[in-house]
């Protein structure tokens, strides 16, 4: 049986909770696998044609994890932070801000690149479309962003200052109609930030909702010759990478390579690696077959940039939207 690891982005969970969901998911497991864990959507996306290409006996698990479940949830912390190391994650997809506050340090894991670089999008039961001409229309009204703490909220907030919109946090009560009011939760709401492909999914299983903003293009360049942001990051066991140098540069060359396939594939080769893969039983991914279309993988925002490239970016946006920044040794240097 291959090892099975979790990936989650929520970080405010107990160690012990952790502790004891992952304990009953390792038991028999051949230390020598190799893991790859990210979420469900974009990420996974990115993955796809190596989760398609996947051989029972290669060595290699990959594991799907749908973040908004209980179970997707509990098992992060103790992937990266295990007293054992060879129970942690061998690689892992995490949201940009999460392995910065988990891995910044650079002792355990290194970062090797981004994943996607932008696959968020305002999505509303109005037809009104808000982009940087007219972005100070949303004053008044009322985005949920559900991670208000990570990339979404933090990308969604630096967009509006750009902008010269300001904003604030909304937990009930009176709204402020000189400021957009952003809710991680709200009964009433106008907008919502959705990441794809779960908004094609909400189009095409609610009528009535509608994409009215782009917030790559509210947010602009970053740096990496494109609208968009530093969002979704690939990170591995500094160990691993430092003892097998050369595999570790051929795998991340096949993830880098592998948007083309994507883009070729048929949505149910996509689906079908994806739903082989998933760590529950039963889990089906969070797109279907039907709204899987080539311009919602576009919009996916998927493209490889290796960590020492991306690095200036990366720094900009943490130092933006007022994070941390990771200590010199979390980037990797990928040397052909």
């Amino acid at each position: 049986m291959k090892k099975t690891i979790a990936l989650t982005m929520a970080l405010g969970l107990t160690l012990g909770a952790c502790l004891s969901f992952s304990a009953c998911k390792k038991e028999n497991i051949p230390a020598e696998e190799i893991t790859v864990f990210m979420p469900d959507g974009a990420p996974a996306l990115a993955f796809a044609e190596l989760m398609h290409e996947d051989k029972e006996d290669d060595g290699v698990t990959y594991r799907v994890v749908n973040t908004s479940t209980e179970a997707g949830v509990l098992p992060l912390v103790s992937q990266l932070t295990n007293a054992d190391a060879e129970k942690n994650a061998d690689f892992c997809v995490l949201p940009l801000t999460a392995a910065v506050q988990k891995c910044g340090t650079g002792e355990a894991y290194a970062l090797l690149g981004l994943v996607t670089q932008g696959n968020l999008y305002l999505v509303s039961k109005d037809s009104a479309q808000y982009d940087k001409n007219n972005v100070a229309d949303l004053k008044g009204k009322t985005v949920v962003v559900k991670q208000m703490l990570q990339v979404p909220g933090q990308t969604l907030k630096a967009a509006l200052e750009r902008n010269g919109v300001e904003w604030s946090t909304y937990e009930g009560g009176e709204k402020q109609a000189d400021k957009v009011n952003l809710a991680a939760q709200a009964d009433s709401y106008d907008l919502e930030v959705l990441a794809e492909p779960a908004v094609s999914k909400r189009l095409g299983m609610n009528a009535g909702w509608n994409v009215v903003g782009d917030l790559q293009e509210l947010y602009g360049d970053c740096g990496l010759g494109n609208d968009g942001y530093p969002q979704a990051v690939l990170i591995a066991k500094k160990e691993f990478v430092n003892e097998r140098v050369d595999w570790t540069k051929t795998f991340v060359e096949k993830i880098a390579a592998g948007k083309e396939w994507l883009y070729t594939a048929t949505a149910e080769d996509i689906y079908g690696a994806v739903e082989a893969h998933g760590y529950e039983a039963g889990q089906t991914p969070l797109f279907s077959v039907e709204n899987l279309s080539v311009e919602t993988r576009r919009r996916c925002g998927i493209q490889f940039t290796y960590a020492m490239q991306a690095r200036t970016a990366i720094e900009g946006y943490l130092t933006e939207t007022g994070g941390a920044l990771p200590n010199a040794a979390f980037y990797w240097e990928y040397q052909k």
